[in-house]
Formats: structure tokens, sequence, C-alpha cells
């Protein structure tokens, strides 16, 4: 499936708001700051005001309006609420979890396709969370 290019996004954007964070930023297990209660409040802190994860996250639900929900979201990815409150062994499972994910998913070749770019529907969907719980 084709997608037409989010207002504002340019590949360097995209790059450096959404897919940097994914492929190194997020801390790896053992960096986690215990002191961070809860998925939104992790969110928040790993991904910061970027126009660019906001367009990607909006544009991926604007074609999944039964996504639209950081809960439905939440517990796809996570299996927790965002509001649940996490500790440091959760985050750091959170952490495991996504890169399963996301390797599962190009393993099975479960893609969607942004601004011409190839994005497993886990990133995809993770965008869409920060989208949903990240005040803008």
């Amino acid at each position: 499936m084709s997608l037409d290019q989010p207002a504002g996004l340019t590949r360097r954007s995209f790059l450096l708001g959404a897919l940097l964070p994914l492929a190194g930023r997020l801390p790896v297990p053992g960096q986690v700051d215990p002191r961070r209660g809860d998925l939104g409040t992790w969110l928040n802190a790993q991904f910061p005001d970027t126009p660019a994860t906001a367009a990607i996250g909006s544009h991926y639900l604007s074609g999944r309006p039964a996504e639209r929900s950081a809960t439905w979201l939440a517990r796809t990815l996570f299996q927790c609420d965002p509001s649940s409150p996490l500790d440091r062994r959760e985050f750091e499972r959170l952490l495991r979890q996504l890169a399963v994910s996301r390797d599962r998913d190009f393993r099975d070749d479960d893609l969607v396709i942004i601004d011409g770019w190839l994005v497993t529907r886990t990133e995809a969907r993770l965008m869409a969370l920060v989208t949903l719980c990240v005040p803008r």
C-alpha cells in the first residue's frame, strides 16, 4: 500500500525524528531511569516534541481508524495500558519486546510504506502511540 507524504515531512526529518530513536537512541536494558512511572511518561522522555514523529503517527492512523486508541496500541505493542505503573524490569521488558516485534515484522514482511520508506508495523504503531500519548 502506498501512502502519500505527510505535510512537512522530509526524508531527513523522518529519519532524524522517528527512526533514529528506534535504531539506537532508545535506552538499553540497564540504562532505564527507574523514576519514570508509566508508559506515557517513558514515551514522552524517549520521543521529544518532534513534528516528524507526530506526522508519521498521524499518517499511519489516518488509514487505520480502528487503531486510533492509545489503550489498544499500548496493549497490542506492550500488553499494558498507557497509564499502568511500571518498574525498571517492566521498562526493560518493553525495550526487548520492541526489538523482538521489529525483527518479527521484518521476517514476516509486515511492513508499511510511509513517504516511500518501508517501516515495520511495530515502528509505525509505536509512532502512532507516541502521537496519541505525548502532549504536543
